[in-house]
C-alpha cells in the first residue's frame, strides 16, 4: 500500500510538471503513428509560453514538503458560519476555520492568525471599462501565507493562486417575507368540489322531500297543502344551515327532516373543525420573482456586498436590467459588518438583498430566497504566487475531502437549523379577519329591505 501511494505521488508530481512546463517529454501521436514532442504541440507550446522559465526557478524549486513545526501566517476577516475568531483572535471555529484547524493538526504547522476588520480585495473597472481589475496590496506586500474565505476570481492569478476549493456558494435575492391575512377564506375553506358535492345533496334532499311529500298526498287522499319547491327550498336550506325547524304539516317528512339535520351536523363539524385556523391564517405572496419583477413591479431597493461578484456584475454593467437598477440608483452596496445588512429584516423596510447562501443560512436573519440562483463561485484559501507550501496543502485538503471533514463541517455550520424559519402563530380574531361575515349579513338586511319596499309597493298597486 505504501508503495502505491508513493507511486501515485510521484505520478502525480510527473504529470503537475509535464502540464505545467511542457519543454520536455514525448507523446504518442496516432496520426504519425510516432512518439513527438511535447513541446511540438500547439497548446502546449502556449502554456509553457505564458509560464516561460519562471516554472522551475521560481516555482518548483520553491515546493517543500516538509512542514513539521513552520509558523504560517493566516488572515481573515470574520463570517458566522465561515470563519468566526475566539480566544483572543488567537483560534478560528466556523467551517473554514475549523477545516483550517484540522489542516494545521494533520499537517503540523502553527497558525499565527491575523483577524481583518474588511475584505481586502479591491474591485475596480478596467480602463477600457470592459474588464475587472481585482487588487490587494495586502498579500502582494508579502503580509501573510494563507487568506481564508476567498470567492475565486479568473482575473486575479498574476499574483496570487488558490488552494482546492472547499464548497461552493450561489447568489440569490433575499427579502424579508410579508404574510397578509386570506380576506376570501369564508370560500376557501372547502374547495369547490366539496361545495359542489354540498349543493348536490342539497338539491337531491329538496327534490326528494317535494315529491315525497306529493305522492303521500295522493296515497293518503287527504288534502294537504302542495307547497310549491320554492318554499321545500327555504325549509331544506334553513335546517341544513341549522336554523329552525319544519312546520308542524310536515311531520311526514319527519325522517328525511332527520337526515338533513344529521348531514347539516356533519358539514357544521367539518367546517368548525378548519374555521379558526383559516380565519387567523395568513400567506406569504412573494413581492417579486427576479430582477425584472423587482425593478418594474415593485419600489425594492437592492443591497450587495463590496468586492463580490454581484458587485463585480452591477460594475460591468453589460447585461441591461443591472445597468437599468444601477440608472435608477436602486442599488448600494455595504461592507459585510455594516448595520444596514439588517434593513433587509425589517418589516417596514422594502429592501432586497444580494447575497451568498452560506451568509443566509448562518445568519439571524429571516428572509427569504426568491427567484433562481444568479451566480456560483467556489470558495478557498488564497496565497501568494509560488507560494511553497501550497502543494501540501492541497495535498492535506484532499485527505481532509477523503475522510468526510468537509461535509461534517458543513452539515454543522451552514446546513439550516431548527427555527431558521418564521412559525406560523395562532392570532386572535379581529374584525379584519371576519369582516366578510359581517359584509354578507348587512348586504342580506339592505336586499331583504329593499324586497320588503318592493312587495309593499306591488301590493298598494295591485288592490289600488
Amino acid at each position: 500500500m505504501n508503495h502505491f501511494l508513493t507511486v501515485s505521488l510521484l505520478a502525480l508530481i510527473c504529470m503537475n510538471h509535464c502540464v505545467s512546463c511542457p519543454i520536455s517529454g514525448l507523446i504518442w501521436n496516432s496520426t504519425a503513428e510516432e512518439f513527438i514532442l511535447i513541446s511540438s504541440i500547439d497548446i502546449f507550446s502556449q502554456i509553457h509560453n505564458m509560464n516561460g522559465n519562471t516554472c522551475h526557478s521560481e516555482y518548483y524549486d520553491l515546493e517543500q514538503y516538509d512542514i513539521n513545526g513552520t509558523n504560517i501566517r493566516v488572515s481573515g476577516y470574520e463570517q458566522k458560519g465561515v470563519v468566526m475568531f475566539y480566544n483572543n483572535n488567537t483560534k478560528i471555529s466556523g467551517t473554514i476555520g475549523d477545516i483550517w484547524t484540522l489542516l494545521s493538526e494533520y499537517l503540523h504547522f502553527e497558525m499565527i492568525l491575523t483577524k481583518l476588520e474588511s475584505e481586502i480585495f479591491t474591485i475596480v473597472l478596467s480602463n477600457n471599462g470592459n474588464n475587472i481589475e481585482i487588487n490587494s496590496d495586502y498579500i502582494r506586500d508579502n503580509n501573510t501565507d494563507v487568506l481564508l474565505a476567498v470567492s475565486i476570481f479568473a482575473d486575479n492569478w498574476d499574483y496570487l493562486e488558490y488552494t482546492e476549493p472547499m464548497y461552493k456558494q450561489n447568489f440569490r435575492l433575499y427579502t424579508r417575507r410579508h404574510f397578509k391575512v386570506n380576506k376570501t377564506w369564508l370560500f376557501q375553506l372547502f374547495n369547490w368540489q366539496v361545495w359542489a358535492l354540498i349543493l348536490i345533496i342539497f338539491i337531491v334532499f329538496t327534490s326528494t322531500d317535494y315529491f315525497f311529500r306529493k305522492l303521500s298526498s295522493r296515497i293518503s287522499k287527504t288534502r294537504k297543502e302542495n307547497l310549491p319547491p320554492k318554499d321545500h327550498l327555504f325549509y331544506n336550506f334553513a335546517i341544513i344551515c341549522n336554523q329552525g325547524d319544519i312546520p308542524d304539516d310536515f311531520e311526514s317528512s319527519r325522517i328525511l327532516r332527520i337526515s338533513i339535520s344529521l348531514f347539516s351536523v356533519l358539514i357544521l363539524l367539518a367546517y368548525s373543525s378548519q374555521l379558526t385556523s383559516h380565519m387567523t391564517q395568513k400567506s406569504y405572496i412573494p413581492p417579486f420573482v427576479d430582477l425584472e419583477t423587482l425593478y418594474a413591479d415593485t419600489t425594492y431597493k437592492v443591497i450587495a456586498f463590496e468586492n463580490s461578484v454581484v458587485y463585480q456584475a452591477f460594475q460591468l454593467r453589460k447585461i441591461d436590467i443591472y445597468r437599468w437598477i444601477s440608472d435608477q440608483r436602486r442599488v448600494s452596496f455595504i461592507s459585510r459588518s455594516d448595520s444596514k445588512i439588517y434593513l433587509t429584516c425589517s418589516d417596514s423596510k422594502e429592501f432586497a438583498i444580494f447575497k451568498a447562501n452560506d451568509d443566509w443560512l448562518t445568519r439571524n436573519c429571516n428572509v427569504e430566497p426568491i427567484g433562481e440562483k444568479y451566480f456560483e463561485n467556489w470558495m478557498a484559501a488564497a496565497l501568494p504566487k509560488g507560494y511553497k507550501y501550497r502543494r501540501i496543502f492541497n495535498r492535506g485538503l484532499r485527505k481532509l475531502r477523503e475522510f468526510g471533514f468537509f461535509n461534517l463541517l458543513l452539515n454543522r455550520w451552514i446546513q439550516p437549523k431548527i427555527g431558521q424559519y418564521d412559525t406560523f402563530e395562532f392570532i386572535s380574531v379581529t374584525i379584519y379577519h371576519v369582516e366578510i361575515i359581517f359584509s354578507v349579513l348587512i348586504y342580506g338586511m339592505i336586499i331583504s329591505l329593499i324586497i320588503l319596499v318592493i312587495e309593499n309597493i306591488m301590493f298598494l298597486v295591485k288592490y289600488q
